[in-house]
């Protein structure tokens, strides 16, 4: 289907996959970055982590790291935030950092190593190894690989 819009003429999905949030208030800021966790929607802004629940349906900021947030994206079942002051790990709303190296950019698996991440920040990469399990603790381990 076609609208005719104020500034020409664009396409219609009547029946999407996608739906549309708007931040009607502008406190959410730019979005850059999305994922699912925790039975919630995260969403990393400019202006942080905002978390969205189903029941109710409402968006909250996550406490303790405001500002420019890279990516979000799940490994093992661990939500991994990219941000401008460091590298963090988001459970249930709450994040610990993993990392204080900032900029984390862009985190990836590493091919053929169970457990181990890349990711690229403002200075450098940083290799993450994912731990044993103990309570209190972070589930990662990091390593910043020296620039030649």
């Amino acid at each position: 289907m076609a609208g005719g819009l104020d500034r020409g003429v664009d396409f219609v999905t009547l029946r999407s996959p996608l739906t549309i949030f708007a931040d009607q208030t502008g406190s959410i800021g730019t979005t850059y970055t999305a994922a699912a966790a925790d039975g919630a929607l995260y969403i990393g802004t400019n202006q942080g982590v905002f978390v969205r629940l189903r029941r109710p349906q409402r968006v909250c900021a996550c406490r303790g790291h405001p500002g420019q947030v890279w990516q979000l994206q799940n490994f093992d079942r661990n939500l991994i935030c990219g941000h401008n002051g460091g590298t963090f790990v988001i459970t249930n709303g709450q994040a610990s950092r993993i990392s204080e190296v900032t900029g984390g950019w862009c985190t990836a698996p590493v091919p053929g190593r169970p457990g181990v991440l890349l990711q690229s920040t403002y200075t450098g990469l940083l290799v993450f190894r994912k731990m044993p399990a103990i309570t209190g603790h972070s589930p990662f381990g990091s390593t910043v690989l020296p620039s030649r």
